[in-house]
């Protein structure tokens, strides 16, 4: 599949005439210059030019059109932003925290969300109209009133009740930004890509590592109560007919600039054959440590691997229940 993948972005980045859509997954460098764009299967960023009403954040996927003619380099333009749901063009004021600059909104098929706002913050049970940039809400104005004697209402689902300052909670994601492998005494092996292995083959003994850069520094002092991870389709390497025991642990890296160091508490998660993707669940005590800009990697175990970023945006994917 990875070299299928390959082949095919090969082909749109030189060679025969095309002209086509194909989806990328946005790279933020943490040095604060511009986005980069990675298409599926290749580790290489697209020269690529914006539309200007394209907003993204750090790990998002983009359509991209990628033309040219004969052997001509191609041209790739970022389209805009691809999201498994369409945005909803309204919602339901729930929760005014005092001071905070957002509000929460049930905006209907995308659950509770925090919007920021135009003016004057609307009132709890008002409908407003939402406007989305780079994926996050911003209420443009009100379409009904909120209703009378309700200003001091509560949102049983974020703990915040409006006119007065209590904790708060929500779940954070964290989207790997990279994955890869890392062969001991060798370096990070360019022959799985962006996929991620453990074990030992050929003599070498590899280790899988997904990275989030900075992103789970957002969480230093808060309380977490759960770590959930998605973990990718497995790779067809090793005994794949029988059950795949990856080990689990954080590591110290943030991106592939050394050595990974992993940590000691890891856990087991079995995968069976044919797994084709799915979530775990790993130990709360890991939340500190993505909050410290710790990743996630696999190491150890039979010889075995998983689907990387390159060909599943997903992979990787935490989803980390905190409150304050």
């Amino acid at each position: 599949m990875a070299e299928t993948i390959a082949k095919l972005t090969s082909s749109l980045i030189a060679g025969k005439d095309t002209t086509q859509v194909v989806l990328g997954r946005v790279s933020v460098p943490i040095n604060g210059s511009a986005p980069k764009v990675f298409v599926q299967g290749s580790s290489v960023a697209l020269q690529a030019t914006w539309l200007t009403t394209v907003t993204v954040n750090e790990g998002d996927t983009v359509a991209v059109l990628i033309s040219g003619n004969g052997n001509a380099p191609k041209t790739a333009i970022v389209l805009d932003k691809v999201e498994t749901t369409p945005a909803p063009a309204t919602g339901v004021v729930t929760a005014v925290p005092a001071g905070s600059t957002t509000v929460k909104v049930d905006a209907l098929w995308r659950g509770s969300v925090d919007a920021g706002f135009v003016g004057s913050a609307p009132g709890v049970g008002a409908k407003v109209m939402l406007v989305w940039q780079g994926g996050k809400p911003v209420v443009l104005g009100t379409i009904t009133s909120p209703q009378a004697g309700n200003t001091s209402s509560s949102s049983a689902s974020s703990g915040v009740t409006s006119g007065q300052q209590t904790q708060s909670s929500g779940t954070c994601p964290l989207r790997a930004v990279d994955s890869g492998s890392f062969t001991i005494g060798r370096g990070w092996n360019p022959y799985y890509r962006q996929n991620l292995m453990q074990g030992s083959y050929g003599g070498r003994t590899l280790q899988g590592c997904w990275f989030y850069g900075s992103a789970g520094t957002m969480l230093a002092g808060a309380q977490i109560a759960n770590v959930r991870m998605y973990i990718a389709a497995r790779r067809r390497a090793g005994n794949y007919n029988a059950n795949l025991n990856l080990v689990v642990s954080p590591h110290n890296l943030q991106a592939k600039n050394s050595s990974p160091a992993f940590t000691s508490d890891a856990v087991t998660v079995t995968l069976p054959p044919n797994w084709g993707g799915g979530w775990v669940t790993l130990p709360a005590s890991w939340g500190a440590m993505l909050a410290q800009g710790y990743g996630i990697g696999i190491r150890g175990g039979a010889y075995g691997g998983v689907t990387g970023v390159g060909e599943n945006p997903s992979s990787g994917l935490i989803h980390v229940d905190w409150r304050r």
